[in-house]
């Protein structure tokens, strides 16, 4: 049996990058042989931004299969990326959940590494992040702490 996955997007105005990131995703998990549903929610979605929206839905009707499921969910008002993966997140039933920003892409992905790393997932780890390599191949922190010192440094590290 394969494994299965909840991803969930949160969509502002970044609908090139969005549609990048998921056909690269889909493609990584039909090398690994796991399942995925996607979860889109488009914090950009509003009248004026009419043929963005179409476009996003078209795009997740045209690309979703029996294996991996694309689900759009407009939202009225910006949700703000937070409140958006917890609404996300709870429409999802897989028991892990990756939280993906439109701008990721995937095609350079390890299939063997993702995939053992899906499989080493124990019920006690509540979370876990990528080592994220920048353009320049130096290392870039996805997150530190937050004081004066490791704000001005950041860019020189």
């Amino acid at each position: 049996m394969s494994t299965r996955i909840d991803i969930i997007y949160v969509n502002y105005k970044s609908l090139d990058k969005i549609c990048k990131s998921i056909k690269d995703f889909i493609s990584l998990l039909k090398k690994c042989d796991i399942e995925g549903e996607i979860y889109v929610i488009d914090n950009s979605f509003n009248l004026d931004n009419n043929k963005s929206v179409k476009n996003l839905y078209d795009f997740c009707s045209k690309n979703r299969s029996e294996k991996y499921k694309i689900n759009y969910f407009p939202s009225d008002l910006n949700l703000g990326f937070g409140k958006a993966c917890n609404k996300a997140a709870k429409l999802g039933s897989s028991k892990n959940i990756i939280f993906v920003n439109c701008d990721t892409r995937f095609h350079l992905t390890d299939p063997q590494i993702f995939s053992n790393f899906l499989n080493s997932l124990k019920d006690d780890i509540a979370i876990a992040g990528p080592k994220v390599i920048s353009e320049k191949e130096r290392l870039q922190d996805s997150c530190f702490k937050y004081d004066y010192i490791s704000i001005l440094t950041k860019p020189f590290r």
